[in-house]
């Protein structure tokens, strides 16, 4: 009976160190990934070959090209655990759009996570931006 206790704790421990030592892991290479994010540009290209982009100026400075409505924003951002957040500072849009959206990295591509649409002169949160809008990184 000890030894059934025994061997069920040092399984019981060795999965936790592997969990632990697989999210360590995984962490590293998000904040890699996220660390790196200076001078670099990531695209999406639709199937009408339109592509938006964003482009990490340095360290703080960011700019979004849409495709769709040919308008650039600019704004700083910031890395928090596994997240990209935006701060919207300047657009060619109205005013009244939020200036605040969030994008995470997974599987070498960025999406967002929190984002807003125009509907009908109003802006409006995507409650589930789809993942299919991602941004692969260009070299």
């Amino acid at each position: 009976m000890l030894n059934d206790i025994l061997k069920f704790q040092k399984l019981n421990t060795m999965k936790y160190l592997l969990i632990g030592t697989f999210t360590f892991i995984f962490l590293q290479n998000c904040s890699a990934q996220l660390n790196d994010l200076s001078k670099t540009r990531w695209e999406f290209k639709d199937d009408n070959h339109m592509t938006d982009y964003i482009y990490f100026i340095d360290d703080e400075k960011y700019e979004f090209y849409s495709s769709e409505s040919m308008l650039t924003y600019s704004g700083i951002y910031f890395v928090k655990s596994d997240t990209i957040n935006l701060i919207r500072l300047y657009s060619d849009a109205s005013s009244n759009m939020p200036k605040h959206s969030k994008m995470v990295v997974e599987n070498d591509k960025i999406f967002f996570v929190r984002t807003y649409t125009l509907k009908k002169g109003v802006w409006e949160e995507v409650s589930h931006p789809p993942r299919d809008y991602s941004f692969i990184k260009q070299d």
